[in-house]
Order: C-alpha cells, then structure tokens, then sequence
C-alpha cells in the first residue's frame, strides 16, 4: 500500500525499531514503530490534502501518529 501512494526510492531501518522511508522528491516520511490499518487508512485518506494544502519540503513525521500527533516540516 506504502508504494502506491509514495515514491519511494529507498527504506531506512532507524534505531533497531522503526523505518524512514526516503522519497524521489528527497522527503523523508518517518513511520512509527508500528504500522497498522489505521495508520494505513489515515495516510490513504489523507495524503492528497497534505501534499496539496502543506508546504512540507524535508519530512512528514509520522512517528507519534498513535499519539495523535503528526508534525511536517
């Protein structure tokens, strides 16, 4: 599902626990330590109005999504 909505050039494993993956464009999205359908299911319903109404040029920061908390920079 992940490459499907990203182009993804190239996956990162961070700190024996999680995974960064690195994007044609040179953004980084960071996933959390675990990744299920809700994750998923936010990102699939979600990515064109990030890409659309951000500015985010460096990452998408996924890491405390169960937490509620997602930070772009």
């Amino acid at each position: 599902i992940l490459s499907s909505l990203f182009n993804i050039d190239q996956i990162e494993y961070i700190d024996d626990r999680r995974y960064n993956l690195v994007l044609g464009n040179g953004r980084i999205v960071m996933l959390p330590k675990v990744i299920d359908t809700k994750l998923l299911y936010f990102i699939e319903n979600n990515i064109d109005l990030i890409e659309k109404s951000t500015n985010y040029k460096e990452f998408l920061d996924l890491r405390n999504f169960h937490n509620k908390t997602i930070r772009l920079k």
